[in-house]
């Protein structure tokens, strides 16, 4: 029966994968001003949608190599695999914005503790459109500790990407950062 769970979350996964409109990873970091572009180095697309299917967090290699990584938590955004450029703009102000208001320290990757890679879908579903995402919260040396998704929709006559207003993806980002202090606030006690 969990081998049939796990093959069915597979076929989900590989529809949602199907239905990602981009894949080029970007720094979601505030460098002069602009998000730029940068090689990818997010685990394969397939495996970290593949899991998103399930509601399952893994366990790090190292627990208290872990701790230590949350009790000192600086942030790197580094992907937003799925998403078209003029979506990245607004998730970055909602990320940015508040990282500020609730002072959540996000750095660039050499000077983070810990890496946040997002993956992102659209799904049509009854006149509407579904944003699905996921973010995955690893430590430095990749092991996942944590995983944030959710879905947010979009009413209206377009479809798929056409249909995602700014203000969708800005609370799409302030939604990631409450989530994340929240684990990161239950991780520390």
């Amino acid at each position: 029966m969990k081998r049939l769970y796990l093959t069915s979350c597979l076929v989900v996964a590989s529809l949602v994968l199907t239905a990602c409109s981009g894949t080029e990873a970007i720094n979601l970091n505030k460098e002069n001003g602009e998000a730029g572009a940068e090689t990818s180095t997010a685990p394969d697309a397939a495996a970290g949608t593949a899991d998103a299917a399930m509601p399952t967090q893994s366990t790090p290699a190292n627990p208290q190599a872990a701790a230590a990584a949350i009790a000192v938590a600086r942030v790197h955004f580094a992907s937003a695999l799925g998403t078209p450029a003029e979506a990245l703009s607004p998730l970055q102000n909602g990320l940015n914005q508040r990282a500020r208001e609730r002072g959540l320290s996000i750095e660039t990757s050499d000077k983070a503790t810990l890496v946040v890679n997002g993956y992102f879908s659209t799904v049509d579903e009854d006149r509407q459109t579904l944003v699905i995402y996921v973010w995955d919260v690893t430590d430095k040396a990749g092991n996942r500790l944590h995983r944030l998704q959710g879905q947010e929709r979009v009413s209206g006559n377009d479809s798929g990407w056409q249909a995602v207003d700014a203000e969708t993806m800005t609370r799409i980002g302030q939604k990631t950062v409450d989530g994340l202090l929240d684990w990161l606030s239950r991780s520390r006690t």
